[in-house]
Parts: structure tokens; C-alpha cells; sequence
């Protein structure tokens, strides 16, 4: 009674205390079981199977997400969630990705091969009770792949004598061989990084070797031990590897042995000093990487820029090379660790009012180095005072390098020898600018963002651009909102993202603030490639 009790205590704890780890670099594989592919599967998208692929490749829809396969008498299912692991470490903040499960293996007989993947997934887990009361299955092999083998997995499997963990295994969850009578001793890989105290409770094992550091114990209140059954709560005898570490606080008899194979400790974790960086163009800045456990094997990292034209790495030394945004990872094995990189523009701006954490710090920046935007003087740009027709005007006089224009009275409101003439009716010959119906130009009228995108539109036109794409604007709530004249315009500037939305809508009558018309411009120039 005791012990039936204790093993449902047990079994409260995982139940209760479930929770995430991080995608593994994961080989592709090809179509089939365990054999390596040449393409590449990115399992983070959840897209990436389809009806048609799974109908093709044998998996039957069972739900949203969850597709499900028999292999050998073996169920897998196919879903995109996390493993238990992943929960527990919290590893790639608990974003979901494709994997497959082992689900049911009660049919099976002999000996068990269960493979590291099946169709280019991954099997990264022995699901619950999967074998669970299985009495014909006597040995088991787990091919590399595999990580997780969950609660029950194997309970009362009453002949299984034989079980192969992979060096990829990384958990053994609670009561996983719960009363294997015919197992006698198992053999855990250095990459294990977490037992239940349950594991092997109630079987026949006599002993258990570990080959790398000890790993955490879940659910035993903090203790450390391997438990059989309450008459011998800290009796089961423990081999570990001479050189492993962690085990001085172990409540089982520990005994360190010698292996004729090379001691592998396997790297658990990266850490670095800082997860984000901000620099300028030319800048450089120093990030350290850390490996744990500090006595891993291989602790060689390796650096990568996920775009080395905005930055680049060496030895963690960060280069900003342009403007932008990208992702520096330190990887050992593996693990990794990421750090997020700002390129900031090199040019000093001499206002005072634009901040280089502003948003619109860098395309500031770039209008007023390529000196299509002044400040309101000489040192306030103004970047949230709402642009005039005619600044606008004057900007595009600028991009088109201010040739030099005789005045004439093309627009009433518009009269000779003002800052804004030349640009106006410049603008007007080179069709950017058409003016109202009243033969106004109202050049102190703000500017709204369906004007601003018209004009741009014309002047792309009258450079000779092509200016041929378009996108579909009906995911926008306010599309219907865009004024008839400006739909082809708007739609171009959403396609080339020379305009993004604000904040979910286009907000085409919305007026223009002048960061947001440097944002406008610099992107103009950048599709362009200006």
C-alpha cells in the first residue's frame, strides 16, 4: 500500500509541475525512418506540413497540429508543440516547433528499434505510457535523435531486459521503467541532463552507471537519489565515471569507476555577457561567451552573424558594418546563445531633439547626411511636428537636385521669391504635384499619408522607375479608406515597404510628423537602391 501510494504521489508531482527547452539543431531527413536527407525542414514553421504532404507521406489528420503514423506496429504522432524538456528549461521562450512522439507501442514483440526520425521530423520523444503493460517487448533500441523518454513509458514492461539510450537522450521523466522486472542495469549517456527519482521504481535494476556529470533529479524535494522501492529508498548503487562531478551530495552508495572509452562531458549551456548590443557603423563592441558545465569536454564556440552586412563577428568581437538590425550567436555543440545587434548610422546629427534610441534616429540620419531634410534650425529637427505640402515639396526638389526653374504663376497661393517656389513648380512640371481644383496648392496645408505616398508615386514614375508592384491592401481594417486616387500609389509604397502601417492600419488621411517622413524617404532610397 505504501508503495502504491508513493508511486501516485509521484506521479502528482509530474503532473502538477509540467512545464518547457529549446530546439535542438536537428539533422533533415529523408522521407522514411532514420536515414539523413539532403533538404533542410524548418521546423518552427508551422506550415510546414501540409494536407497534401502529410496524404502523401502517410500521416492521418487527427487534429489541429497532430497528425499521426504507424510505423512497425509503433503509432508516432507528428505536432507542433514543445517537449517536456524544452518546458522544464524554458529554452527558445517556449516557441513551439514540429516534432514527432512515440505514442503507442503496444502491438510490438522483441526487440524495439525506435528511430530518430521518420519522414525528415525528428522523434524527439518516448511518449507516456507508450509500452506502458507491454509484456512481449524485450529490448530496446534508441536510435541519436531522441531525447525525452516520458512518465510510464515502459511500465510494466515485465520481459524488457535490454534498454540502449542514444547521446542525444536528455531526460528520463518520472516511473519511465516503473516495475521492468527483467531489467537489471542501465547505462546513462553524459548527455542526460535530468532523471526522475521514479525512474526505475519498482523494477529489477541493481545498478546504474552514469557516464558524464549527475544530472538533476526532478521531483525528489531537493534530494538526490535514484529510488526502488521504500525498503531500500537509498540502497540502488550508483557508477559514475572518474572525472564526472556533482555527485558528493548523492543519497545512494556512489562508486567511481574507470571506463575504457574518453569521459565526455557534453555541453548543457552558452551564456554571454550582454543579449543586446548597440553600435555605430564601424563601431566595435566585445562579447564572452560561457559554456557550462565548466568542465565540458569541447568547449569551442562558434560565432555567426545572421546578416554580416549589418554586422559582423570574430571571436566575439562585433563589427557594425550598416545600419540595421541582426542576430549574433555564440553555439558549442548544440546549445547557444543569441545577441541582438543595432547598427546605428555613423553620421552625428546636430539636434538635440532626436535621440539615438529614437526609432527614426538612423533615417534622420540618412535624409540629413544625404541632405534632403534640415532641421527647423540648427539644432531642432522637430521629428514629431506634422510636415507641410510644401516641405514635402521641398524634399522632392531635393531628390531631384534642385535644377533651376523660372517662376511663373502656375498656382495662385504660390507666389515668386518664397523658400518654397522653385520646389512647387518644379514639382508641378515634373507631375509629382497636380494642386486643388480651386488652382490652390496650399502649400502650409499638412500633409496626409495618402499624399505623401501619390507624390512619391509620381516622382518614381518621372524618374523612370518601375514602379510595377503592388500588394493586396484587404488585410488592413481601413483599405476602404484609401481615397480612389491614391489606391495605386499606397498599394506600391505597402510593397516595396517604403510605408509599414501605423499601428495595424494604413491611416491614409493621417497626417504626416516629419520622423516618419525621413523614415518614408530612406526607404524609398534603400528599395531603390538609391
Amino acid at each position: 500500500m505504501k508503495k502504491e501510494l508513493l508511486k501516485l504521489l509521484a506521479t502528482l508531482c509530474v503532473m502538477t509541475s509540467m512545464i518547457t527547452t529549446s530546439i535542438p539543431a536537428f539533422a533533415a531527413e529523408s522521407p522514411g525512418t532514420s536515414t539523413t536527407q539532403s533538404t533542410s525542414i524548418d521546423y518552427t514553421d508551422e506550415n510546414a506540413v501540409t494536407a497534401d504532404w502529410a496524404a502523401a507521406n502517410g500521416w492521418k489528420y487527427v487534429d489541429y497540429h497532430k497528425y499521426e503514423k504507424t510505423v512497425d506496429n509503433i503509432t508516432y504522432k507528428l505536432r507542433f508543440t514543445w517537449t517536456y524538456w524544452e518546458q522544464h528549461l524554458g529554452i527558445n521562450n517556449f516557441n513551439p516547433h514540429w516534432f514527432i512522439f512515440v505514442s503507442d507501442g503496444s502491438n510490438v514483440t522483441g526487440t524495439v528499434t525506435i528511430p530518430g526520425s521518420i519522414d525528415g521530423f525528428p522523434v524527439l520523444t518516448v511518449g507516456r505510457d507508450a509500452f506502458n503493460r507491454n509484456k512481449e517487448i524485450t529490448e530496446v533500441i534508441i536510435e541519436e535523435g531522441v531525447q525525452e523518454i516520458s512518465q510510464l513509458a515502459f511500465s510494466y514492461a515485465d520481459k524488457l531486459s535490454k534498454v540502449s539510450l542514444p547521446d542525444s537522450m536528455l531526460f528520463l521523466d518520472g516511473a519511465a521503467f516503473d516495475n521492468c522486472i527483467a531489467l537489471t542495469n542501465l547505462t546513462i549517456p553524459a548527455s542526460v541532463q535530468g532523471v526522475a527519482w521514479n525512474s526505475f521504481s519498482g523494477s529489477g535494476v541493481e545498478s546504474v552507471t552514469f557516464e558524464g556529470n549527475s544530472p538533476e533529479v526532478r521531483y525528489a524535494n531537493g534530494e538526490k537519489y535514484l529510488y526502488i522501492d521504500a525498503a531500500n529508498q537509498y540502497s540502488l548503487p550508483i557508477y559514475v565515471y572518474e572525472g564526472t562531478t556533482g555527485w558528493d551530495d548523492w543519497k545512494n552508495p556512489i562508486h567511481v569507476i574507470k571506463s575504457d572509452k574518453p569521459v565526455i562531458i557534453p555541453t548543457t549551456g552558452v551564456t554571454v555577457d550582454s543579449t543586446s548590443v548597440s553600435i555605430k557603423e564601424g563601431e566595435t563592441a566585445a562579447i564572452t561567451a560561457t559554456v557550462t558545465p565548466s568542465n565540458a569536454t569541447d568547449k569551442t564556440i562558434t560565432w555567426n552573424s545572421e546578416n554580416p552586412e549589418i554586422a559582423t563577428v570574430d571571436n566575439g568581437t562585433i563589427t557594425g558594418v550598416k545600419v540595421g538590425s541582426t542576430t549574433i550567436t555564440a553555439t558549442c555543440g548544440n546549445v547557444s546563445a543569441s545577441v541582438a545587434v543595432t547598427v546605428n548610422s555613423s553620421v552625428e546629427l546636430p539636434y538635440t531633439d532626436v535621440s539615438t534610441e529614437e526609432w527614426y534616429y538612423n533615417t534622420v540620419a540618412d535624409v540629413y547626411a544625404k541632405g534632403l531634410m534640415t532641421g527647423m534650425d540648427t539644432t531642432t529637427f522637430a521629428p514629431t511636428e506634422t510636415l507641410a505640402r510644401a516641405q514635402f515639396a521641398t524634399i522632392l526638389y531635393r531628390m531631384g537636385d534642385e535644377p533651376e526653374i523660372a517662376y511663373k504663376a502656375t498656382f495662385k497661393d504660390v507666389a515668386d521669391d518664397e523658400w518654397y517656389t522653385d520646389a512647387v513648380l518644379w514639382a508641378s512640371d515634373y507631375g509629382v504635384v497636380t494642386g486643388y481644383s480651386n488652382g490652390n496648392f496650399g502649400p502650409a496645408d499638412k500633409i496626409n499619408r495618402e499624399q505623401m505616398a501619390t507624390m512619391m508615386f509620381r516622382y518614381a514614375n518621372a524618374k523612370g522607375l518601375d514602379t510595377s508592384q503592388r500588394t493586396d491592401l484587404s488585410s488592413y481594417p481601413d483599405a476602404g479608406s484609401v481615397s480612389p486616387f491614391a489606391k495605386d500609389a499606397i498599394s506600391w509604397c505597402v510593397a516595396n515597404g517604403i510605408i509599414s502601417g501605423d499601428n495595424g492600419k494604413l491611416n491614409p488621411q493621417g497626417e504626416t510628423a516629419r520622423a516618419v517622413c525621413a523614415t518614408i524617404i530612406s526607404r524609398f532610397y534603400e528599395a531603390y537602391d538609391l
